[in-house]
């Protein structure tokens, strides 16, 4: 199998995991669902925001589907903002065989993602946008970002198909939640 295909595997699996089915859709399909303000959100705040966004950050917590990812292991990972696209090096994979708990490990490779933003809305929307050929999946997310003399702490949570309205990952609620970090010193020094 070649690498797209599997991470197109790797995408159905987990669409599979919390109940949902991916279609292929064309880039003109993939749009917040119509309860949703369908305008674009402020170029500006958009510009304003994203530059505190790039660098290194390290991952405080990750819980998908209400599995933690273990201390040992988030040591191991980080996430990379760098213009539109959010990376986490390496990806995160959930496993679970039927009647056992899931769990969480690193893969081997990097998973890179694209995101928007939308700042008009109260918790700002993160919305991740994961493409593999021609299937795109729109993960509509939150996420609340903040600051203090010594790191900034970033929240995210997204589902693969609802919008979360809190920022927790229960066990089979689908959400994903990444609780991130980054120190000031080693922001201001790899500048």
């Amino acid at each position: 199998m070649t690498r797209t295909k599997i991470k197109i595997a790797a995408i159905l699996l987990l669409a599979a995991i919390v109940g949902i089915v991916v279609m292929p859709t064309t880039e003109a399909q993939v749009k917040p669902p119509a309860c949703e303000s369908q305008a674009e959100p402020p170029k500006k705040g958009d510009k304003d925001l994203k530059p505190n966004l790039q660098g290194t950050w390290s991952v405080v917590a990750n819980t998908i589907n209400g599995t933690d990812l273990p201390k040992e292991l988030r040591e191991k990972s980080m996430v990379v903002f760098k213009d539109d696209m959010m990376t986490q090096k390496p990806e995160v994979i959930l496993e679970g065989a039927s009647g056992q708990p899931d769990q969480l490990k690193l893969g081997k490779d990097d998973f890179p993602v694209a995101f928007e933003l939308d700042l008009t809305k109260n918790p700002k929307y993160f919305d991740v946008i994961i493409t593999a050929n021609e299937m795109k999946i729109r993960a509509p997310g939150i996420f609340v970002i903040e600051s203090s003399p010594d790191a900034d702490t970033l929240k995210i949570c997204y589902h693969p198909t609802t919008r979360p309205q809190d920022f927790a990952s229960k066990a089979d609620s689908g959400n994903i939640l990444l609780f991130l970090k980054r120190s000031k010193k080693k922001a201001e020094g790899a500048r």
